[in-house]
């Protein structure tokens, strides 16, 4: 534990805290503080104490715990950029190569924007001037369904997927509607409040949580569902027989075939523990626990992992994710260490004290002291009787607006049905 606020430290007082050695890491602790602060400073970025200490830490495995709007996503790419320049391949003995660096992102659009990005910020690098500098501009970004196709495709005669193929969201609806039918005609119940989408979602996150369909029931969604567990494992278990008469496989087919994989055959699993020689994984708090398994997997005991999470943003919690995975991340992974990012650079004081009041109210969480840079900000709070009065209420003021102050605006929802689409 600190005995002194982080972000009330100097530079030097942040370097006192980090090791002094670091395997195939070249460049001392010193060394790193430099690079680190010539790398913020060509790239523009403001180099606050909190940024500096996951900068220089090289544990085995870390947990960024982040918040909303703390640049996450410039540590990231920037903390790429040093271990380039600063880690040695231990199987090459030369520099790390961008495509030993995995990136596992949660959805598929941010693999672009994470390429792009360190394009965009090595380019500035290599534009600085600075002698001697060698970096690729490359990254190995995939989201993780992708990254388990991509090795199940490979070893397809292992995985036992020959001559089968991965199905669409038009069949998952076919065939979990006909599994539905197929057992209220068996059964006699009248299944017509059953949604697809529903039951589908419920099968997804019994089989990305690693639960037994006998234990469906323990899943906090299945008590929305207001039928029997016995037919839904009778479903469940009629969706899986039509998939394989088919030869079709699902996305949680596609982990679990992954992860049997990893876990059976040891030759496999060295082989892509091996590939790669650097792990990031981007919105840990959406990770599944299957997902999580996987991750452990493929982490070779001397391979850096740094996971980048949220706890207080697991919008995906309907989609069977967990957040044990970032409270328990010390005990999950080897020599785990968890760091903490709480300066908000979006929002400004007065809108980020309003959050953190509800925020603090989780007590499953990570200890975060959120700090705004921004000052001032303004909350207002307006009651409607009616969603429909709230509608009317705020075409009105968008109304009145300036088409200036219109495409500075922005409007929020919390879910889809609320916006009238």
């Amino acid at each position: 534990m600190l005995n002194k606020d982080i972000m009330e430290m100097s530079g030097d007082e942040v370097l006192s805290l980090i090791p002094n050695t670091t395997e195939n890491v070249v460049v001392n602790k010193n060394g790193r503080y430099q690079l680190i602060k010539l790398i913020y400073k060509i790239l523009g970025y403001d180099l606050t104490p909190d940024l500096l200490l996951v900068q220089l830490a090289e544990d085995n495995a870390m947990l960024v715990s982040a918040t909303a709007g703390d640049g996450k996503t410039t540590y990231v790419q920037s903390k790429i950029i040093l271990e380039k320049i600063s880690r040695i391949s231990p199987q090459t003995n030369k520099p790390l190569n961008g495509e030993k660096i995995l990136c596992l992102v949660y959805n598929k659009h941010n693999v672009a924007q994470i390429e792009t990005k360190q394009r965009q910020l090595v380019a500035k690098m290599l534009s600085s001037g600075v002698k001697g500098l060698h970096i690729d501009n490359k990254v190995n970004a995939t989201t993780m369904h992708a990254f388990c196709q991509m090795w199940i495709l490979q070893y397809a005669g292992k995985c036992g997927i020959l001559n089968t193929r991965l199905m669409d969201d038009n069949q998952t609806n076919s065939f979990m509607s006909s599994a539905l039918r197929t057992i209220a005609k068996k059964t006699g119940e009248d299944i017509q409040y059953l949604a697809v989408s529903k039951v589908l979602n419920l099968y997804n996150i019994v089989r990305e949580s690693l639960i037994e369909y006998d234990d469906l029931d323990k899943v906090e969604t299945f008590a929305s569902m207001q039928t029997s567990k016995e037919l839904l494992v009778e479903v469940f278990e009629l969706y899986d027989k039509l998939k394989k008469g088919r030869s079709l496989y699902d996305f949680p087919d596609m982990l679990s075939i992954f992860l049997k994989l990893l876990r059976e055959n040891e030759e496999v699993r060295t082989y892509i523990q091996d590939y790669y020689e650097y792990i990031t994984a981007d919105e840990f708090q959406d990770f599944t626990p299957i997902m999580i398994e996987i991750l452990r997997l493929i982490k070779r005991d001397d391979i850096p992992l740094i996971c980048i999470g949220d706890e207080d943003q697991n919008i995906y919690a309907f989609r069977g994710a967990n957040i044990n995975g970032i409270l328990n991340f010390e005990e999950l992974f080897k020599d785990g260490k968890v760091y903490s990012l709480a300066v908000n650079r979006r929002c400004r004081e007065n809108i980020l004290a309003d959050a953190k009041f509800i925020i603090e109210h989780n007590k499953l969480r990570h200890k975060k002291n959120i700090k705004a840079v921004k000052t001032g900000g303004h909350v207002e709070y307006i009651p409607y009787a009616s969603q429909e009065g709230q509608l009317l209420n705020l075409l009105k003021k968008l109304g009145k607006m300036e088409y200036d102050d219109l495409d500075n605006t922005i409007i929020c929802y919390r879910n889809n049905k609320s916006s009238y689409k």
